[in-house]
This record gives C-alpha cells, structure tokens and sequence, in this order.
C-alpha cells in the first residue's frame, strides 16, 4: 500500500536504515562545490533520494510515536508532513526546477536524519551554550556560533513562513528598518542552507547580531516579534529549512 505523498507503507519491504549513506547522498547533492549535474543524473538522484525518505518517513514516524520527550515528537512529524508534500512534487520543465527539487529533497533527508537521531538519543546533535537574552535598555551584540546561529529573511518571506511554522517557531528577532526577521537555530545546523535562496542568509561563527532587551515587543525598529521563553528560544533547523523551502517553491 502507498501512503500519501508517495510514502509506502510495507514497513516490513525496506531494508535497514543507513542514515550514513543518505547524508552522504544529500550532502554531495548539496555540495557548493560539485559539478552541474545532468537531466539525467538528476533523474537518479531523485530516485535515490526519494528511497531514502520513503524509508525515513516511517522510521521517524514510529520513533516519534515511541519518545517520551515533551517536544520532540511534535517536531518532526511536522517535518515529516512537510516531507510527504515534497514527495509529491514533480519538477518543472526548466533544469533550474529539476535541481531545486533535488536539493528540497536532500534537505529532507538531512531534516529527517536529524530528528530521527534525536528522537532515538532524546538530544540535538550539538547542545548551544547557555544564553538569555539581554535583560536592559540597550542593545547588545552577539557573536553568532557560540549560543546560536542565525537564520535572516526579508520580511516578506518571513510572515508568511511564520505562519507556516506556527507554535513550531521559537523566538524571531524583527528589524522593521530593514524589514527582516531572524530566526535562532543550533549552532552549524544551517551550513548548507546558501543553495536554499539567495535570500536566506545564515549567520554563523565570526558574524555579530544586534539583539534587543526581551521586552522589546512593540517598536518601530528592533524588537521580538516573536519573544523568547525562559524554556524557548530555538526553532528547530529542519523545520525552519522545510518552511523556507515551502514557502520560496521549486524556481
């Protein structure tokens, strides 16, 4: 039987799950640096990735129903319902739209992996260091890797993504001077996310972000748009990347 999206449901005709061999596929179709692939070497890209999400889906589904976390759970299956959508796209007719599928699909597989991990050990790959926000009536700047890495989106990107994210966000710093939002991911979680736009910029290790006082709620220029809580200030990096990736669409 196929499930919606595309996912089969025979759980008993996969075989083992080797998460290694699917990042590698993912990473090297995300890699910067590779060599423009053919029509035809796309074709099988995303037939190798396809397997491999079709496998992860209900891998993830069935850890997520097992986990005792609070938060976790939740999460992925979000990415997982962002991950059975994109198994049913098909490209469009310009190579541009084949290799924008092919990498939203490796970025799922990535995504999945991730949570599948998480969802076996309890934890993220990497925890961030301790951080509260600034309590006082200044702005402070924050070296960007340590606690957190950024994530920056116009505005008109980033309502709408919002929207899609919505109680899966975690705290969004607004600049409404230069109209931008920036969400607070895991440190190196976002490394490969320069092919997901050019107008999604990550801001990691030796990048500074303006951080207002976290009772900055309701200015014209910074403020949180969405504040942080003594629990919260994270968004989980698949789901931000999968919400991106909705939202900006096979070009």
């Amino acid at each position: 039987m196929t499930a919606p999206g595309g996912c089969r449901d025979d759980r008993s005709a996969t075989s083992p799950l080797d998460t290694t061999v699917m990042l590698a596929l993912a990473d090297a179709v995300l890699c910067e640096a590779a060599d423009s692939p053919t029509r035809r070497e796309l074709d099988i890209l995303r037939a190798q990735l396809r397997g491999a999400l079709m496998q992860l889906v209900p891998a993830v589904e069935d850890a997520a129903r097992a986990s005792h976390h609070a938060g976790l759970p939740v999460r992925a299956i979000l990415c997982v319902g962002e991950t059975r959508g994109r198994l049913g796209l098909t490209p469009g007719p310009s190579l541009s739209s084949e290799v924008k599928l092919t990498q939203s699909l490796a970025r799922s597989v990535r995504a999945l992996t991730g949570h599948l991990e998480q969802l076996r050990t309890g934890s993220s790959r990497r925890a961030a260091e301790a951080w509260h926000p600034p309590k006082g009536i200044t702005v402070q700047l924050v070296n960007a890797g340590r606690y957190w890495d950024a994530v920056r989106v116009p505005q008109s990107i980033g309502e709408p993504v919002r929207a899609r994210l919505r109680e899966a966000s975690g705290a969004i710093i607004h600049d409404g001077y230069a109209r931008a939002m920036y969400w607070l991911v895991l440190p190196d979680a976002v490394t490969a996310w320069s092919t997901l736009s050019q107008h999604v910029q990550v801001l990691g290790e030796g990048t500074y972000v303006a951080v207002p006082p976290v009772h900055w709620t309701d200015r014209p220029g910074l403020e949180w748009m969405q504040p942080p809580t003594p629990t919260r200030y994270l968004t989980d990096a698949g789901l931000l990347t999968a919400a991106l990736d909705t939202e900006l669409g096979p070009r």
